[in-house]
């Protein structure tokens, strides 16, 4: 149950080989590498001066990588990578990645990706421009006169426009009064508007203008171009046709770019881990001639750390950190191939702190028990068996894809199990399919130890008792970690108690060990209780604490058990789901025995696929509530500081790292 040991690293070595002693703890991936102290009035002999010959600016590093990460984001736009499901990441060697023979073309290629990108913007904001200009000429198709015609030099021409539904009589009764040598002549109409032009003689057109406006009239100011708006739409056309094509030369120089996509992801893969490094770099301190650094290692690595550091010319240090230091020391769980699953439910909610309790290997079982209880169907659980083994055997993932397929895997394996005993199929999938095809069938159900439906008083009685066990559990890891740091009187009070009240009222109900009917265990438990909930508190203090223990301790207790009826309900839910879809599939009897078959098949599979999909996250949700509140409520302290070594970081790729002879 204990936590990693961590080991405290501070060495010095020569600035000369700081580069290469970089590169191996990067393959190596076990250290951290902290900030390096100063304390006030320390000489100063080193400095945060980092800046190295032989290696890239972090700055730089950044700026490189958001180039490639554009480029890849473009041509992911334009020709989304093909892959299937459980193709696997390439692989390739780590110097490909530490390499920069590559990376310059990379680059060429990532600004020529944006270059492209940025003119197919252009000419399509250009195209989108030219085609809001041909509608605005489609009304005057018909006009035979230059849109840029202004009249001469006593007549006035203006093109313009008035609503649908002005009358028209009324409107040119009110433009002859107002301007007596004006003219409105009609060019074409649509749902709302109709076009019109204006003539009239340059002393009337203020009148005329004004006339109309209460018609709601408008004049097209946007449309002063040279020649008829036919000879305009015809240029444009032909304008938006060019930009088109060379949008479509574009993307061919694109689609030429994605040759170079797995050189781009190789060195956007390699720009994250020379930026890991050199984020490890900066918190090292230099001098002239040497550097001084401080990290930390898990103590089981410490030989291989020790091995490494032999091939250079360092001295280095190891040291225990101290309590005071716990909060700041970095967190690595214990792991092996049964709990190392749990590490994404524990990275979830909150990693324990350096002094706490690895919560994995306490939590494993409950947890996987639980949720195939609560799924429990055979071909529910054969059905996640397969996937998570496929998916492991074919994709190969790595850490958080493999830890969520394994906890998959084991749930499966835990479902198929419970399966087995509640006699669950499908629901009730194989009797019902028999039933249809041989109505005077004896198979009712498939062999079982108790069934959801049947037996609904004892699964409820079973879910409590599992509950029970699983909150014992938590408080008696709380009492083992509270003797250990040397609180035992902690223990006692708090957990310890609360065993013997219960144990009293267990003996009670059985009527054992009373005397003279006077139940002695549980009248101890509660003097316990009244001396533990009252030890620290004075005067009516002691009143309100036993009362606040109490009520405390009941609701407290028993409504954590009581949450564990979920575990029921869940089982009993995912069953009659399942046996309601297939009734609804069982009863085409009537029609010929294989188009019945048929259809109680593909009404079957449709509802398990829906009651599977739903109880996958459904189950995982409640279970996950059980384990982080009413079982790490019980002992779990968190806040711990997540563990990153210097290590290889990549997204596109799997590395191969190359074993030394």
């Amino acid at each position: 149950m204990s936590i990693q040991k961590m080991k405290r690293i501070r060495l010095i070595g020569l600035r000369s080989e700081k580069e290469s002693l970089l590169d191996e703890l990067l393959r190596f991936g076990k250290v951290e590498v902290s900030d390096y102290p100063q304390a006030e009035g320390d000489v100063v002999v080193f400095s945060t001066n980092n800046y190295d010959k032989t290696a890239i600016p972090a700055d730089m590093l950044a700026v490189n990588q958001q180039k490639l990460t554009a480029a890849l984001d473009i041509l992911q736009r334009y020709f989304p990578e093909k892959k299937k499901l459980l193709d696997p990441k390439p692989e390739a060697p780590l110097e490909t990645f530490l390499s920069n023979a590559r990376l310059n073309s990379c680059l060429h290629s990532a600004t020529r990706v944006i270059r492209l990108d940025g003119e197919i913007k252009n000419w399509t904001a250009k195209i989108q421009e030219l085609k809001e200009t041909q509608t605005a000429l489609q009304p005057w198709m018909d006009l035979d006169m230059p849109l840029d015609t202004e009249g001469t030099e006593h007549v006035c021409v203006t093109l313009c426009s008035l609503p649908a539904d002005a009358p028209e009589a009324d409107v040119l009764s009110a433009l002859e009064y107002a301007a007596p040598e004006s003219e409105l002549i009609p060019v074409s109409s649509d749902k709302f508007l109709r076009y019109c032009v204006l003539i009239c003689h340059r002393d009337e057109f203020a009148a005329a203008e004004d006339a109309l406006r209460n018609f709601s009239y408008s004049p097209m100011e946007g449309l002063k171009m040279s020649g008829t708006a036919k000879l305009n739409a015809d240029h444009i056309a032909h304008e938006i046709e060019f930009n088109e094509v060379k949008i479509e030369r574009a993307k061919a120089k694109l689609m030429g770019e994605t040759a170079y996509r797995a050189y781009l992801q190789q060195a956007w893969d390699g720009l994250a881990t020379k930026l890991c490094q050199a984020e490890s770099r900066s918190k090292m301190l230099n001098s002239e001639s040497s550097f001084a650094m401080e990290g930390w290692i898990a103590e089981e690595d410490l030989p291989e750390l020790e091995r490494i550091l032999g091939q250079f010319i360092v001295h280095a240090e190891f040291e225990d950190p101290e309590p005071e230091e716990y909060p700041d020391v970095p967190v690595k769980l214990k792991n092996n191939i049964l709990t190392r699953c749990m590490n994404m439910i524990t990275n979830m909610y909150a990693l324990p702190t350096y002094d706490g309790v690895d919560p994995n290997p306490l939590m494993a079982p409950f947890f996987i028990i639980f949720y195939g209880m609560m799924m429990a169907d055979m071909g529910y659980g054969i059905l996640m068996i397969a996937a998570a083994l496929v998916y492991l055997k074919v994709k190969r993932p790595r850490e958080g894809g493999r830890n969520f397929m394994e906890l998959v895997l084991l749930c499966g394996i835990s479902t198929f199990i419970w399966g087995v005993m509640t006699g669950g199929f499908l629901g009730d999938f194989i009797p019902q399919i028999a039933k249809i095809i041989n109505p005077d069938t004896t198979l009712t159900a498939l062999p079982h130890l108790f069934t959801p439906l049947d037996d609904t008083v004892a699964i409820l009685l079973g879910s409590l008792v599992l509950g029970l066990i699983q909150v014992v559990t938590g408080m008696a890891v709380s009492v083992w970690k509270k003797t250990v740091d040397g609180h035992f009187a902690d223990a006692l009070w708090d957990e310890i108690t609360w065993w013997v009240i219960l144990a009293g009222i267990g003996l009670a109900v059985l009527k054992i060990g009373s005397v003279g009917g006077v139940p002695v265990v549980l009248i101890i438990g509660c003097l316990m209780l009244l001396y533990g909930a009252t030890r620290n508190a004075k005067g009516f203090g002691k009143v309100t604490s036993l009362i606040g223990a109490v009520y405390n301790g009941i609701t407290g207790f028993f409504s954590d058990i009581l949450s564990y009826l979920r575990l029921m309900a869940l089982m009993l839910s995912g069953a009659v789901i399942a046996q309601v879809f297939n009734t609804l599939g069982s009863v085409f009897t009537s029609l010929p025995k294989p188009l019945a078959v048929l259809i109680f098949i593909v009404i079957s599979l449709i509802g398990n696929a829906l009651n599977l999909a739903l109880n996958l996250l459904g189950c995982y949700v409640h279970d996950l509530r059980l384990q982080c509140l009413e079982y790490f409520g019980r002992f779990y302290k968190e806040g711990g500081k997540p563990y990153q070594p210097l290590s290889i970081q990549t997204k596109y790729n799997d590395i191969i790292i190359k074993e030394e002879q």
